[in-house]
């Protein structure tokens, strides 16, 4: 691990000594530039390239000022930071709605989070140079207009599974098969109804920075007939989706119940094995004895028991040691509480299964 960390720092070194080495000889700030790739890394790169392909800053006699390269450099920050927390919203709301069913051990993940990292690294690039072309071509204005739309985007993802959380579970609503694909679907269609929301708000606060009749102003590039009529179709789109998820039963995401389980080596038993929860004690109790079957002693056994909450991953176990030796034909008692007064990650009550494992340390 530290050998990978120090390559990547040789790496990002190398690229900040290139950038400005560059920048010394084509009139421009060396220390500023080499400070913000060694920061940065490849990202730095593409700020520095957005910035020497800008206006004024090819020829070296007339190159930008400070503040501007600055104003650069903090609109790829914006873009990559505004572009980022959309998307990484977004992935949460996919992984919810095309997470498996609860009915098997170890974590649960979606069949596109494979996916994520590569939408999160491509998101970021695209962020980047995104926020430098819109400051170059737009300016400032327009800039922060369209990072303005960042938190309406943030809840049109919220809102199609807060919606169907009123009725009907969201977990695993379009997991299984083609069904994934709505799960992106449908939150497009609801970014988009909320960004369109923020966009006649917006309209309504600075009326002078978006001209409805001009389909090339930046937000919705569609002249107003046109745009109702992408409206109608998104709301048309949506009703299937939310009806579905209100009424409808995906039958990939139901549940497998899973049983007790007990795993043991060979020439082990365990007998006169007692559970559950007690009202009166309130505490899960659990005991038995572990028999030794054959002809030769057992040493230094142990009782390992995970306690679930269906399924997904154990929240806590208990290690019982038994004696150091148990001879050919013996047993010995186990036993254990979980208490209710005690902080725990899961309350003895919702204990639902358990596994428990005979093992020699």
């Amino acid at each position: 691990m530290n050998g990978i960390f120090v390559l990547i720092t040789l790496i990002w070194l190398g690229l900040a000594l290139g950038v400005a080495s560059h920048a010394n000889g084509h009139n421009r700030r060396s220390l500023f530039w080499f400070s913000v790739t060694a920061v940065a890394g490849i990202f730095g790169v593409i700020v520095y390239l957005l910035i020497i392909t800008s206006k004024g800053t090819k020829d070296p006699e007339n190159a930008v000022g400070l503040e501007i390269e600055f104003a650069y450099v903090l609109a790829s920050i914006g873009g990559l930071i505004c572009t980022l927390v959309c998307v990484r919203v977004f992935l949460t709301g996919v992984r919810i709605l095309t997470l498996p069913p609860v009915s098997a051990e170890g974590f649960r993940v979606s069949p596109l989070e494979p996916l994520f990292p590569l939408i999160l690294v491509l998101s970021g690039i695209i962020g980047i140079v995104g926020g430098g072309l819109v400051l170059h071509q737009n300016g400032k204005k327009q800039l922060l207009y369209i990072l303005s739309y960042t938190p309406s985007i943030v809840v049109g993802v919220f809102a199609f599974p807060f919606v169907i959380s009123a009725f009907s579970r969201t977990e695993g609503l379009f997991y299984g098969g083609g069904k994934i694909l709505l799960a992106p679907l449908s939150l497009i269609l609801s970014c988009t109804l909320f960004a369109e929301l923020w966009r006649r708000v917006w309209s309504r606060i600075s009326p002078t920075l978006i001209d409805s009749n001009d389909s090339n102003q930046t937000g919705v590039p569609l002249e107003s007939r046109n745009r109702r009529r992408l409206l109608s179709a998104v709301g048309a789109s949506m009703v299937p989706l939310v009806g579905y998820g209100i009424i409808g039963e995906n039958p990939d995401r139901k549940e497998v119940e899973r049983d007790n389980e007990i795993i043991t080596p060979n020439g082990i038993e365990v007998l006169n094995l007692s559970h559950g929860y007690s009202e009166e004690e309130q505490e899960y109790q659990i005991g038995g004895s572990v028999k030794n079957t054959s002809e030769d002693a057992m040493r230094q056994l142990v009782v390992q028991i995970d306690y679930y909450a269906g399924g997904g991953n154990s929240l806590l176990t208990s290690h019982l040691p038994l004696q150091f030796s148990l001879g050919a034909g013996d047993s010995e008692d186990f036993g254990t509480t979980i208490e209710d007064n005690e902080p725990r990650p899961i309350d003895p009550e919702d204990i639902e299964r358990f596994v428990l494992e005979v093992k020699q340390r």
